[in-house]
Parts: C-alpha cells; structure tokens; sequence
C-alpha cells in the first residue's frame, strides 16, 4: 500500500503531468521548496524563511530564484483549498551591478593589433563585438 504524498510532492506532481513542466523546471522547483519544508507556512514563517536564506549568504537575486517556485506553490495550495487566503511573496530588489568594462588601453590594443591570416575570424568577431555592443549569444 502506498503513502499519500506530500504537499510539496503533490504540487510536484500536479506541474509534471497536467502543466507539462520539463525536467528543469521540477528540479528548480524541487530544490525551492524543499528549503521551504514540509508543513503548511503562514505569512510570518515565510518571513523568516527569506531571512535564514539571506543570513546564509545568498544575494537578492539568489532569493528570488526561491522565492519564484514558493509563490507558485503557495497559489496552488490555495487552489487546491489547503490554505484559506493567497499568500504571495514579494521578489527581492536585486541592485543592478555594472559590468567590468574594458580600458582605453585594452581597447587601443584590440585596435592595433594586427591579425595573421588564421586570427582574422576571431578579431573581426571581437571588433564586430565592440562597434555594436550585441551579446555574444547575439552573434
């Protein structure tokens, strides 16, 4: 005879086989919630829930990425009608951090630099690179 299971499993469950959630997106969500635990949370354990996980080290984006699967699940619990009212977490405002450009001097050597003939794929993409600013994936 089988168990019933878990809350969390069940919500598990319920995104693979009738929203079709690929293998990713469980194991995301997996992890999320079992940081989360097993008993049904109120508003204030929630709280101190994304305290332990900041007091831990992790960064407001890193927050999120747990925060997103736990909002998820707390809809589908209130759906299902195990918890009264809808209990939504509020994303973490992450800072905008600016990335490490490159020096004038990094960008003068690019720019004299004189490719041989098996070089001249690569500098074109890295010239490509900085006269339009796209993403690399872009290219």
């Amino acid at each position: 005879m089988s168990s019933k299971p878990s809350l969390p499993e069940s919500f598990l469950q319920h995104g693979i086989y009738l929203r079709n959630w690929s293998k990713l997106t469980v194991r995301t969500y997996r992890v999320g919630l079992a940081s989360l635990g097993e008993e049904l949370p109120t508003k204030d354990q929630l709280e101190a829930w994304i305290v332990f996980l900041r007091s831990r080290g992790l960064t407001p984006a890193g927050c999120n990425t747990y925060i997103r699967p736990v909002n998820s699940y707390l809809a589908w619990l209130h759906e299902q009608g195990h918890i009264p009212s809808t209990l939504r977490l509020k994303k973490l405002r992450a800072p905008l951090l600016q990335k490490t450009l490159l020096s004038v001097a990094d960008i003068k050597a690019l720019l004299l630099f004189k490719p041989k003939r098996h070089q001249r794929r690569v500098w074109t993409l890295v010239l490509l690179l900085l006269d339009t600013g796209i993403r690399i994936d872009e290219l």
